[in-house]
């Protein structure tokens, strides 16, 4: 999938690894085995209605991910994605639209990082298939690992498998159709 995203966005200049929380969706620890394709679903439609409103026509293509947070004992949705965007002033806009969640995160609720030098591993990061924990303070002791154990590894893993690779991607302004095992992009 690395490099059909790479030749879906090929040509285009000013690309940008974007990455947003859904912090308003945070999943309690305990509801994670219920969590479906429905779920994920509207989540997704959301970001979608959010991009429309703010009129981004440009190509976004993502994957969907899940941050394990011991202070809260949730899991958080969020997104990576990378984009062509000449006009960060959107994106911006999209950021202000983010803070007005419910448990906005350190009011960064967005990051964006330029794509210079290396667009494979960069686009790589996109489609990765492991969850992982938030480094956070919990009763004074600083969990420095982002390495998922035991109960919450197994209920990582097994959400990954009801999803599948397919539910996990985020196609904004594109479309994908299956050519053989390939699946094909074009923005």
């Amino acid at each position: 999938m690395i490099y059909q995203t790479i030749h879906a966005l090929l040509g285009l200049d000013n690309l940008l690894l974007v990455t947003w929380q859904c912090s308003s969706d945070d999943i309690p620890n305990d509801k994670l085995p219920e969590f479906d394709g429905l779920d994920l679903l509207r989540i997704k439609n959301r970001n979608f209605q959010k991009f429309k409103r703010l009129n981004v026509e440009y190509p976004i293509i993502g994957s969907f991910e899940m941050a394990y947070l011991p202070e809260k004992d949730s899991w958080r949705p969020h997104f990576h994605a990378v984009t062509s965007c000449g006009n960060r002033d959107v994106l911006e806009h999209f950021r202000v639209y983010l803070q007005k969640q419910k448990h906005p995160r350190n009011t960064a609720p967005l990051h964006i990082i330029p794509i210079t030098k290396t667009p494979v591993a960069a686009i790589g990061y996109l489609f990765k298939s492991e969850w992982k924990q938030k480094p956070s303070r919990v009763l004074g002791l600083r969990y420095t690992t982002q390495r998922l154990v035991g109960e919450r590894l197994v209920n990582a893993l097994l959400a990954l498998d009801r999803l599948g690779m397919r539910k996990k991607l985020f196609l904004h302004k594109c479309k994908s159709y299956r050519r053989g095992r390939h699946l094909i992009f074009v923005a």
